[in-house]
């Protein structure tokens, strides 16, 4: 089972960031949902999370500090000194969804909108609202996700390839 890594991309620098993370050979998932507006720069899309997006690599050693050296890229996300990741499981729960969602006609936008941000995975995607909040609000549910995941894993960077002066 592979880990995916989340990555914040500077704003609006996505494309970039997956181009050029691409390149290095990581596998790049940017979960997106159709538009209720419709969004110029997607052609009716919008980033599930935006300036987020998913990496995987076939080894569980990967070098932080060229991911953060990518063009697009600001971060590697960390809680607490541990990367941030996402399993397999959640990650193809996210495809799911995003299939299902975009293979409605429209998504009409939901007022008030609300999620706990204790909830799984699987859970936060299976709110029926999750398409209908605004892109910062499905942010803080993700976001939240991570944290939670973070707090109950042991240890801390150990494993994971860093390269850079000193390292």
């Amino acid at each position: 089972m592979q880990n995916w890594y989340v990555i914040q991309c500077k704003p609006k620098r996505e494309q970039t960031a997956i181009i050029h993370l691409k390149n290095q050979d990581y596998i790049v998932y940017c979960p997106v949902i159709r538009a209720a507006g419709g969004c110029e720069s997607l052609r009716g899309f919008e980033l599930l999370f935006p300036s987020y997006l998913f990496i995987s690599h076939g080894s569980d050693i990967i070098n932080v500090a060229s991911i953060n050296a990518t063009r697009g890229v600001r971060k590697i996300v960390c809680f607490g000194g541990m990367l941030a990741s996402v399993s397999d499981v959640d990650i193809e729960e996210i495809r799911r969804r995003m299939d299902t969602i975009n293979a409605q006609v429209s998504v009409a936008p939901g007022v008030g909108a609300q999620l706990s941000l204790k909830k799984s995975a699987s859970r936060m995607l299976a709110d029926a609202n999750l398409a209908a909040m605004p892109g910062e609000q499905r942010l803080y549910a993700l976001l939240g996700y991570l944290e939670s995941k973070a707090r109950t894993r042991p240890g801390r960077l150990g494993g994971v390839g860093l390269s850079g002066p000193g390292r």
